[in-house]
């Protein structure tokens, strides 16, 4: 147990500093918390990542002892590490920042009830995905319920996920709790000019996060606008497939990716 109990402590939980949006978001509340007093602890797999400058240097990191690098077993070697480290260290509660790290939520769910932190878990894109065939969508539910059994509250970026989430789990465990990966208030959006079409979009290059379509569904608009512009931030492993797709759509000259970028409110205007 704490032994100062007026202390509400918390930890969280992230593979890495790779540019992700789940991890951007875990840095920022990170941040936050601990400029509100908050003990904050990061227990994180590796030091590597374009993001790791942006931990205040208030938030206290602790690095796996054998550094985790990303591979097919990695995260279920760190929620292991992680559920060791806070069973020696523990804290009042431990925010696991999205899909990705749901096994996290399952080693903490079994740490005996004095150390046990409250877990709360991030649910970081849509439960159920348009095209997603039916045999993979029982098994990701299934995974979802066993992973997440034990955690105390789900958090959902919209209305739906967090019902969605409530009917397989059959209960009210999940809440709507939107998490903006940019910090600081931004202008009202408003209506581009008609000759002044750009879109932006941000997130690590992965399958996962529908670059691919959002890249084919661009090469419509661009028929009808052609003057519009895609600028999609990010940095990870599908960079050049969605350069070799913008080249197939015969967009290439009007979709532009820009690796990591730290702010993107610069180009949000």
């Amino acid at each position: 147990m704490l032994n100062n109990k007026h202390v509400f402590s918390i930890g969280i939980v992230i593979h890495d500093f790779v540019f992700g949006g789940s991890e951007r978001i875990a840095i920022r509340l990170a941040n936050y918390w601990s400029l509100q007093g908050y003990p904050v602890v990061v227990f994180a797999g590796a030091e590597a990542g374009e993001m790791r400058n942006l931990l205040a240097p208030a938030v206290r990191l602790v690095i796996a002892p054998k550094p985790i690098c990303r591979s097919r077993s990695s995260m279920a070697e760190l929620a292991k590490k992680a559920a060791q480290y806070f069973q020696k260290n523990p804290v009042q509660a431990c925010f696991v920042p999205g899909n990705y790290h749901w096994p996290v939520a399952y080693e903490l769910g079994k740490l005996p009830s004095g150390v046990r932190p409250v877990i709360l878990t991030q649910i970081s894109s849509p439960i159920y995905k348009p095209g997603r065939a039916a045999w993979a969508q029982k098994i990701f539910s299934m995974r979802m319920r066993f992973l997440l059994r034990k955690s105390d509250k789900l958090v959902a970026l919209d209305c739906t996920t967090a019902e969605e989430a409530n009917c397989l789990f059959r209960r009210p465990v999940a809440d709507v709790i939107p998490l903006p990966a940019l910090c600081g208030s931004l202008p009202a959006p408003s209506m581009p000019d008609a000759g002044n079409f750009n879109i932006l979009a941000a997130g690590r290059l992965t399958h996962a996060k529908g670059f691919d379509l959002l890249i084919e569904a661009f090469a419509s608009v661009s028929r009808h606008v052609p003057t519009a512009t895609l600028t999609i931030c990010g940095a990870g492993p599908d960079h050049q497939a969605l350069l070799d797709l913008a080249t197939r759509e015969g967009v290439q000259d009007k979709v532009r990716l820009t690796g990591y970028v730290a702010d993107i409110r610069p180009l949000s205007g």
